[in-house]
């Protein structure tokens, strides 16, 4: 077993072979701001804490980031997307702010590094990301706008740029959050995972990091899932062999940990278990000291009940939790529909009176100023729309009598 190291310093549960690879979605390009990378490798770019002296991958020198030029920057993708800021960059790729040249809008492209895009099993499970997500309608779910090649002929996918922060970041600063948040948040990944389920398509990945927390149209804060670069596609070849084991240990399905072939839609409801458990807990199901310990615990032990570290913690919350988490794949939720339904259930009146996630208290820098003054234009529109409707209304209702009022004339004479 073999564990590879992912941007931003976090580990991640993989077999490492001939045909495997440490493959870095989405959520997990951004290199943290916090791990003081400042040495870079001019051939993969690949980024390195100050202690490093040569790449570990081809034995290149480092050079000091500030002294690399990013080539892509101010170049036009596909005739469309100017490409106008880095917006993070990690071991296999990178993450651009682009414009598109017709529209006043603005995208992310990810993009691989020079270094992996002549590796056909990198580029092969990139590719396939792009369709994957793009088959998937959903709200809940990162947006694909477009796949396309740099002038190089390294692959690129364009999605919808996200204003916000990923569920873990904002756990890290919070700690957790109150069961009747929680229970929106999940609500909302319940309803992501329906619609990816619906296309035969197992996430395998899911954690805080690849939910993504952006502004709500209603106020408040919505959700999107992250990183499907490790999903299963059910009818098609799987890109992983059997036995190598992809994912996070603390949110992973045990069957998954085993390196088993018949994982099914169960293990995303088990680790949707495993996310809300650290919500209302604040703790991971496992906490081991490494990957390895942490991999063990799942594998043998069960996690502390919800309750034995919080008694706050509603007793119907908790068998939910139990029940998504169950050793025992029969014993699970059969659907990710059931266990939405349960979920809204639970929540009840806290569901239906307000979408937003009002806990959540984002700091500014996660926040993109113009992007929020669409949303508050899109609130005033939304909010006017109830007093247009009775303006039309009463308009109508007096249009109505005036009528009456000349036919009862027209007919008395």
């Amino acid at each position: 077993m073999g564990f590879a190291m992912r941007a931003g310093g976090k580990q991640h549960a993989e077999t490492i072979g001939p045909t495997e690879f440490d493959y870095v979605g989405m959520s997990a390009l951004m290199a943290s701001p916090d791990r003081g990378d400042s040495l870079r490798c001019p051939s993969c770019g690949t980024l390195y804490p100050d202690s490093f002296r040569v790449c570990p991958l081809d034995a290149t020198p480092l050079i000091a980031e500030a002294s690399v030029e990013d080539p892509l920057l101010g170049t036009i993708l596909g005739g469309t997307y100017r490409i106008t800021e880095l917006l993070g960059r990690g071991g296999m790729g990178c993450v651009y702010k682009a414009e598109h040249v017709r529209l006043e809008r603005r995208f992310a492209v990810k993009v691989i590094q020079p270094h992996y895009a002549q590796n056909a099993d990198v580029v092969a499970r990139f590719e396939r990301e792009a369709r994957v997500i793009g088959r998937i309608r959903s709200p809940h779910v990162v947006s694909v706008m477009d796949i396309l090649r740099t002038h190089d002929g390294r692959p690129c996918i364009v999605t919808e740029l996200l204003e916000g922060e990923d569920l873990q970041k904002a756990l890290e600063r919070q700690g957790r959050l109150p069961v009747p948040q929680a229970l929106k948040l999940i609500h909302r990944v319940c309803l992501g995972l329906a619609a990816a389920h619906g296309e035969g398509i197992i996430h395998r990945d899911l954690k805080p990091s690849n939910l993504f927390l952006t502004p709500a149209l209603e106020g408040g804060y919505t959700v999107k899932i992250l990183d499907f670069g490790v999903a299963k596609l059910v009818g098609e070849p799987d890109l992983t062999r059997t036995g190598a084991v992809l994912g996070t240990p603390s949110f992973m399905a045990p069957e998954q940990a085993r390196g088993s072939g018949r994982v099914d839609e169960r293990a995303d409801i088990y680790s949707v278990g495993a996310v809300l458990y650290r919500m209302v807990t604040g703790r991971s199901p496992y906490t081991g000291s490494d990957p390895t310990a942490t991999l063990s615990q799942l594998l043998n032990e069960e996690p502390p009940r919800p309750r034995r570290i919080d008694r706050s913690i509603p007793e119907d919350v908790e068998a939910l939790v139990q029940r998504a988490m169950a050793r025992d794949v029969e014993q699970r939720f059969a659907s990710i529909r059931e266990m939405e339904r349960d979920v809204r259930a639970l929540a009840g009146k806290e569901l239906q009176s307000s979408p937003s996630l009002d806990a959540l208290v984002m700091p500014e820098s996660a926040r993109n100023l113009e992007g929020s003054e669409n949303i508050a234009t899109l609130q005033r529109a939304r909010r006017a729309r109830p007093l247009a409707v009775l303006s039309t209304l009463g308009t109508t209702a007096y249009a109505s009598l005036a009528v009456a009022a000349v036919l009862a004339s027209t007919v008395q004479v």
